[in-house]
C-alpha cells in the first residue's frame, strides 16, 4: 500500500472560532511527508491481512480495569486523553476481538468497563476499535501507522465532504474537500475513517491523515459543558489526500454497522451500571427504604439490558455475515432505558450529594444524557415495531 498517503504531517488547528474558507490548496510545510510522484502506485494493492487480536479473558478485563484505574487522573483534559489513549494503546488494551469471531461478548465487556470510568474516553476509544473492525470488514488490510483513529460519518445540513474528481474502485487515493460536523476529538485523533460523496452523489469511506496540511480543525460546533475533552468539532478539508475503503454505499449496509451499534448500547449499559453502584453502596449503609425501591427498580432495568446484550452478542458470532438488526434495536432500547433510569432513580435516591460529592459519579451523570443521544430515540423504536409486526415465529414465546 501507498503508505505515505496516511503518513503523519503538521496539523492545521483553528485559533479562532471562524476559519478561512477553503481556497487554493496549500503547499507542504518544510519538513513535511510530501504526497507520492506521479510514478508510485494510487491504489492498494495485494492487502495483507490483519493479526487477529489477543484473546480477551476475564484476566485481559482486568488488566484493562487496572490501567484505567492507574490513568484515571489524567483524563481532565485533552492532551491527558490522548496520553491515556496512547498507553492504553502501547499496552495493546485497544487491540478488541472483532464482532463475529466468537468473542463478541468480550468486546463489549471491555467497551463497557471503559464507559464505567470515562464517557469521553469510551467514546474515541470505541471509535478507534470501530475503525479497526471497519477497516478488517471492508479494506481486509492492516492499518498503515499506529495512531488514533475517528469515525466521522454524520452529514449535518450543508455540512458535506466531497471526493474531488473521479473514483473507481477501493484503494484509489483520492483528495476530498467540504467540511465534517461533529467530528469527535478531533483535536485528539491522528486520523479518521469520513463518510465523503462522489461525483455520483453516492456515499464513500475514505481513510484520512488528519496531520497534513489540507486539514483545518475548527473551535465551532460544540457549545457542550460536558465531554469537553473529547468535544465534537467541525472539521474543513481542502484537497487532503484520503484512500477510498470499501465499495460505494457499503458503509451502512455492511452486519457490521449494526455490531457496531451493539458496542455503543454495551458503553451506555457500562455507564449506568456504574451509576447503579453509588445507589446501591449508600442502600447498603443506610437501609433506607425509598432508596431501596429505587435500586429495585433500576436493577430490573439493568438486569433487562444484560440479558439482551448477551443474547445479541451470542446471535452475532453464530451467524456474523446478519446484521441482527432486530436483536442489535431491542440491545439498543433495552440499554437506554437502563442508562435513563439510572440517571432518574440514583437522583431521586441520593439527593445532591453524589453529584457535589463524587467527581466520577458527577461526570458520568453529566456526560451520560449526551452520550446516549447517538440513540435514534424513537425513529429506531418505529423501526424495531415495524419488524416485531411482520416477525410470524412468536418472539416473544418463552
Amino acid at each position: 500500500m501507498n503508505v505515505s498517503v496516511l503518513a503523519q504531517r503538521p496539523v492545521a488547528v483553528a485559533t479562532c472560532p471562524h476559519p478561512a474558507a477553503a481556497g487554493p490548496r496549500r503547499p507542504p510545510a518544510v519538513g513535511c511527508a510530501r504526497e507520492p510522484e506521479p510514478g508510485a502506485p494510487r491504489r492498494l494493492r495485494n492487502p495483507s491481512l490483519r493479526e487477529a487480536a489477543p484473546a480477551w479473558d476475564a484476566s485481559r478485563i482486568g488488566r484493562l480495569r487496572l490501567q484505567l484505574a492507574d490513568l484515571e487522573s489524567e483524563l481532565r483534559s485533552s492532551a491527558g486523553l490522548r496520553h491515556v489513549l496512547q498507553q492504553l494503546s502501547n499496552a495493546e488494551l485497544t487491540s478488541l476481538p472483532l464482532p463475529g469471531h466468537g468473542q463478541t461478548l468480550a468486546r463489549w465487556r471491555a467497551l463497557s468497563e471503559v464507559a464505567a470510568h470515562d464517557l469521553s474516553l469510551a467514546q474515541l476509544f470505541e471509535a478507534h476499535a470501530d475503525a479497526i473492525a471497519i477497516h478488517d470488514e471492508l479494506a481486509r488490510y492492516a492499518l498503515p501507522l499506529r495512531g488514533i483513529w475517528g469515525v466521522w460519518a454524520t452529514e449535518a445540513g450543508r455540512a458535506r465532504v466531497m471526493i474531488d474528481g473521479a473514483t473507481d474502485q477501493p484503494g484509489d487515493e483520492v483528495t476530498v474537500s467540504g467540511r465534517k460536523a461533529r467530528c469527535w476529538g478531533a483535536g485528539i485523533v491522528t486520523h479518521a475513517l469520513v463518510t465523503a460523496r462522489d461525483r455520483d452523489g453516492r456515499s464513500r469511506l475514505v481513510a484520512i491523515s488528519l496531520t497534513q496540511p489540507g486539514v483545518l480543525i475548527t473551535l465551532e460546533g460544540w457549545c457542550g459543558v460536558s465531554m469537553q475533552t473529547a468535544r465534537s468539532v467541525d472539521v474543513v478539508f481542502d484537497h487532503a489526500v484520503a484512500v477510498t475503503i470499501g465499495e460505494p454505499d457499503e458503509y451502512g449496509a455492511r452486519p457490521g454497522f449494526w455490531h457496531q451499534r451493539g458496542g455503543i448500547a454495551a458503553c451506555w449499559y457500562g455507564a449506568a451500571a456504574k451509576l447503579a453502584e453509588t445507589l446501591r453502596d449508600a442502600v447498603a449503609r443506610e437501609h433506607e427504604p425509598h432508596a431501596a425501591a429505587h435500586l429495585g427498580a433500576l436493577d430490573a432495568a439493568l438486569a433487562q439490558a444484560k440479558a439482551l446484550l448477551r443474547e445479541a452478542a451470542e446471535v452475532i458470532d453464530r451467524d456474523p455475515a446478519s446484521s441482527a438488526k432486530t436483536q442489535v434495536l431491542e440491545v439498543c432500547a433495552a440499554a437506554e432505558f437502563a442508562a435513563d433510569a439510572a440517571l432518574l432513580h440514583t437522583g431521586r435516591a441520593l439527593g445532591v450529594g453524589p453529584y457535589s460529592r463524587n467527581g466520577r459519579f458527577a461526570r458520568l451523570a453529566a456526560d451520560l444524557p449526551i452520550f446516549l443521544r447517538q440513540s435514534r430515540a424513537e425513529r429506531d423504536l418505529e423501526s424495531l415495531g415495524r419488524r416485531i409486526a411482520k416477525d410470524r415465529d412468536a418472539p416473544w414465546e418463552l
